[in-house]
């Protein structure tokens, strides 16, 4: 287990699930020093708030349902219907404290796979971590 300050892990989910709403506030939370936030004596959170406040989001807006990503990923209709539910899935589940094992360890079939099926070919190997790509797929 590792600990992550609370407002870093704020940061590191407003970056990986915001949309375009987001790009204001980054743009303005740079523009008054937001650079490397991570690193802990780094930390601008009050210009973090400050940006979403002059850009009227509201940094809760994630919640209660927010998008799920892989909605944009090159795939078929049918894989990206099985990705999305993988995802809310793992959503509904953390809501309940569960969590899934790591799929490096067994593959769930998500539906990601087709969607990177010509670059797996292009590059194979264990670095993937998923099952072959078949040539039908």
């Amino acid at each position: 287990m590792n600990w992550t300050e609370p407002n870093s892990t704020l940061l590191e989910a407003w970056l990986s699930r915001g949309d375009r709403r987001l790009a204001q506030v980054v743009y303005s939370a740079w523009k008054r020093g937001a650079r490397f936030d991570a690193w802990q004596d780094e930390d601008h959170y009050q210009d973090w708030m400050e940006a979403f406040a002059e850009n009227g989001l509201d940094p809760a807006f994630l919640h209660p349902s927010p998008p799920l990503p892989g909605r944009n990923l090159p795939m078929g209709t049918h894989q990206r219907w099985r990705y999305q539910k993988f995802l809310t899935q793992d959503y509904t589940w953390s809501l309940d404290g569960k969590t899934r094992l790591d799929c490096r360890q067994k593959c769930f079939a998500c539906g990601i796979l087709p969607g990177f099926a010509e670059l797996r070919r292009q590059n194979p190997g264990d670095v993937w971590k998923c099952p072959e790509v078949s040539r039908g797929a």
